[in-house]
């Protein structure tokens, strides 16, 4: 019994040895499962961790489509992670909330790159519509409701758009509220004043139409129209009409001088190229060749002194094109015998308007009320292109020859050649006096059928150049008699004032300092009869930038001009004590 009894102890006390043997393999079992997944866990989260990264770059890049996507799915897997890793669940809660703000950033700056791209696309849009209004001559009415549609989508775009898109749209919202403030002006304008620029746009348009046509007498005729037109307009409109006005009278002048005394010597000229062009593809003997390209530079010098503005420099590239072409002087008969000697358009008077000083006695302050600072009348003191150079006091040591009536006298081709001259290479040189047929007189040196050195041209309309040649250039240091009674001293190019100079007008006035094809530009002074004067800067014949204007008595302005007016910033002067 005994023996049972032991045995049976025996069995239960291996059989909880063995029990227990196996709890300690499946605690073992589990924990290194829980190690398993904790370390998946750790490795998903690094995943989403990197997802966000790149989420995070498009955003720098501003590439907003793609990191919504990214975020997105970022969001979508911290989900999925909380329901397998809830160990972890703080620390996904954490990046979750990180990641929805972002999201939600990014959503709005989709939303706002799309309202940006809709804003600008219609405030271009709107611009364009204005800009065809206004060729159209479109009622202001109609313009201002374009353009209060146009300020509100370039506000909309200011307020929703980033970087350049940015700046752009600053720079047309002030442009919007620019052209809507002029256009209010054109509101208030009387019916005069609509009635009078209708006019001078539908005159302008014929005025064009018949130039384009070659109707040269209706062209010249509807340009004068045009000319008076545009005046009626500067006496009845206010604002920017009334400034568009004065800059179409200038522009309507120099198209009438050019539709009547330019158009037709262009045409002479263009059918001559023309010839000479068809010459260059036929067979023709190269004397034909010579007289056609002679004839063609010829009447493009005839244009230079015809033509005003871009006509103008462009008969002058013509002529040069073909002279370069021709690597020969020009003859010197040539001109004489080709030529059209058309008559030049008159030379116009330089309008200045004298500057009154104040009738307040010198020695009195001037108030400190702003009715005071209303500065002195405008002066518009451009001098005028002029077809041939036109010039100041002479100098009374002329470097010309002494002609004598014993000096021989030899006349070819109607051109009185008087003094020491031969031939040098079918070209004439020496220096003497010649006489051309139509009653010009230069006196000085010839080389090679050009002018060179010292001499004097004298013009039979009383025009009078006298100094530096180069090349039959009147080009240095000269002096012109202009036929209105201007006299200039100084550098000269081309027969016109270009750099440093002196010009003495026939009002009594006077201009000392830096012209540019005989306009004032850069840095001068004009001196009024009066005793006022004004200094510093010129554009164009015009005071542009900074600049001071003093009176007799002492008192004057000084600050920034702007097309011969004072801008804000003009402040008064007083006398130096």
């Amino acid at each position: 019994m005994s023996r049972i009894r032991l045995a049976f102890f025996g069995l239960i006390f291996s059989t909880s040895l063995h029990a227990e043997a196996v709890s300690v393999s499946d605690m073992d079992n589990k924990t290194a499962a829980a190690d398993d997944q904790a370390q998946q866990c750790v490795l998903l989260l690094q995943d989403i961790h990197t997802g966000v990264d790149r989420a995070q770059g498009m955003v720098v890049a501003k590439r907003w489509k793609e990191s919504q996507e990214l975020y997105s799915t970022s969001a979508d897997a911290l989900q999925r992670f909380v329901q397998q890793c809830p160990a972890f669940t703080d620390q996904a809660h954490v990046l979750e909330t990180q990641v929805k703000a972002e999201l939600l950033q990014v959503k709005e700056a989709i939303n706002r790159q799309h309202t940006c791209d809709e804003a600008i696309d219609h405030g271009f849009d709107l611009d364009l519509q204005t800009s065809a209004a206004r060729r159209e001559n479109k009622d202001p009415r109609f313009l201002d409701k374009l353009l209060v549609s146009a300020e509100n989508s370039w506000q909309t775009a200011v307020e929703n758009c980033t970087g350049s898109y940015h700046e752009s749209a600053v720079s047309s919202l002030r442009a919007a509220q620019q052209a809507r403030k002029e256009n209010a002006e054109l509101l208030a304008d009387s019916p005069a004043c609509e009635n009078a620029y209708k006019n001078a746009v539908a005159i302008g348009d014929l005025a064009r139409q018949a130039k384009k046509d070659r109707r040269h007498e209706e062209s010249i005729m509807l340009y004068n129209k045009l000319h008076m037109a545009w005046n009626r307009v500067a006496d009845n409109c206010s604002g920017p009409r009334n400034q568009m006005a004065k800059k179409e009278i200038e522009s309507s002048s120099l198209e009438a001088s050019n539709a009547q005394y330019c158009a037709p010597q262009w045409a002479d000229a263009a059918e001559a190229t023309k010839l000479l062009n068809q010459a260059k593809m036929s067979s023709a003997v190269y004397a034909e060749r010579e007289l056609l390209m002679n004839k063609a530079e010829v009447l493009w010098r005839e244009a230079v002194d015809l033509c005003k503005g871009e006509p103008q420099k462009q008969a002058k590239l013509n002529a040069d094109s073909i002279a370069k072409e021709r690597a020969t002087p020009l003859p010197i008969t040539a001109i004489t015998e080709l030529g059209k000697h058309r008559p030049l358009p008159p030379a116009p008077a330089v309008q200045v308007t004298e500057i009154t000083a104040p009738t307040a006695a010198p020695t009195l302050p001037v108030p400190d009320n702003k009715a005071s600072l209303s500065a002195p009348a405008k002066v518009s003191a451009k001098i005028v292109e002029m077809p041939a150079p036109q010039t100041v006091s002479i100098p009374e040591k002329v470097n010309a020859p002494v002609v004598t009536d014993n000096t021989p006298l030899t006349v070819v081709d109607n051109v009185k050649f008087q003094g020491d001259f031969h031939s040098d290479g079918g070209k004439v040189t020496g220096s003497g006096v010649i006489e051309f047929p139509d009653g010009d007189i230069y006196r000085g040196r010839i080389i090679q059928g050009m002018r060179s050195g010292k001499g004097r041209l004298e013009w039979k309309n009383g025009q009078i150049y006298d100094g530096d040649w180069v090349d039959d250039h009147a080009t240095g240091v000269g002096a012109i008699l202009f036929r209105n009674g201007n006299r200039y001293q100084g550098d000269v190019v081309d027969g016109a004032p270009q750099g440093q100079g002196q010009l003495d007008l026939s009002s009594g006035d006077r201009y000392v300092g830096h012209f540019d094809r005989g306009v004032f530009n850069g840095q001068g002074t004009y001196t009024w009869k009066s005793g006022s004067f004004y200094t510093g800067a010129w554009k164009d014949g015009k005071k542009n930038g900074f600049g001071k204007t003093i009176l007799p008595n002492g008192f004057g302005f000084e600050g920034e001009y702007l097309d011969d007016t004072e801008t804000a910033n003009v402040k008064r002067i007083k006398p130096k004590s």
